[in-house]
Parts: C-alpha cells; structure tokens; sequence
C-alpha cells in the first residue's frame, strides 16, 4: 500500500531545497483541553497555594525580569493580559506590555521564564492554558512550574508532569 506524503504527520520537509515549517494544530495532541483565555487584568495563582501569584520580581517592567511566585498583593506586577495569537494560544503580557517570554528560546528543562519585548510570531512568548490547569509553552509544549511552592520561587520550563504540583495554575 502506497502512503501519500500529503496524509503523513511530519513536522518539517525539505522540498527543493526549502525548509516548510508545519505548526500544531486541532488533530495535534497539544490541543487537548485547551481552555481559551482573553482579556486584561487577570490574575494567574498557583491551584495548589492560592495565597501565590504569578508576579514580576521587583514590581519592575525591564526587560529580563524575572518572573516568580509571591505573596498576592495584586498590584500591577501581578496583572496579566491575554493576548489572542493563532491556533488556541495566547501571548501573556504583564507589567509595561512586556511578555512572558522563556529565555533565550530555550527549550530545555529548567529554562528561566522573565519578561521580555513582546516581538511577532514567538514560539518562546506563546502559551496555552488547558483546562486541566497546565499552562504550556507551544515551542517545547512544556509546562509553566515553580518549585518549591513557595513565596520568591523563580518561575521556569519543566516537561509537563501530572503529578507535579507546581505546574498546575488558576486564571482569574
């Protein structure tokens, strides 16, 4: 039997020297149970301590801030907006209109997660909320964790893991 390349999931072909890109989409395992999120002032808790907030160290809006959990006290560094991009996901900007960006492209576990310039088309400044309470980066498809849940605890890329509770979030 003959299988057309055309009915073949493939991430990438080189056709005549051309390198074509193809990016996840609805039959593609990292849209299960996406949950849409949109609008401005949000604010992003941690589901398993409700008392932490996702939170721009410092109260600052520079570029390669560190992002962490704190104390909610929902002043401006622990407001978040929703910003629509393609296939389900979101750019997540907070204090200055800076986004969550993870640094450097990473796509390694324990990449930093800080805010940077929000630039067109970022793959390592999108993300997507499911409705499970992950919230993954689309470039890697790796979850959004802090560990220890603690107040201070930088916010990094881990592979998602559903016993692990620092990956698990809550949008208000």
């Amino acid at each position: 039997m003959r299988t057309s390349l055309l009915m073949l999931p493939i991430s990438f072909a080189i056709l005549s020297g051309c390198v074509v890109t193809s990016y996840p989409g609805p039959n593609d395992p990292k849209w299960t149970n996406v949950q849409p999120v949109a609008g401005a002032n949000h604010v992003i808790r941690s589901q398993s301590n409700q008392s932490l907030c996702l939170d721009v160290k410092g109260d600052k809006a520079a570029s390669n801030q560190e992002v962490e959990v704190f104390n909610c006290n929902f002043n401006p560094n622990q407001r978040w907006n929703f910003v629509g991009a393609p296939n389900g996901a979101n750019n997540v900007q907070g204090i200055g209109g800076l986004c969550l960006d993870v640094a450097g492209s990473s796509t390694a576990d324990g990449a930093r997660v800080n805010e940077f310039p929000c630039g067109n088309d970022k793959p390592n400044q999108t993300f997507r909320y499911h409705q499970n309470g992950h919230i993954r980066e689309v470039q890697s498809n790796k979850c959004l964790t802090v560990n220890p849940i603690s107040s201070g605890s930088a916010l990094f890329l881990q592979t998602c893991d559903p016993l692990n509770q620092g990956q698990y979030w809550v949008i208000q």
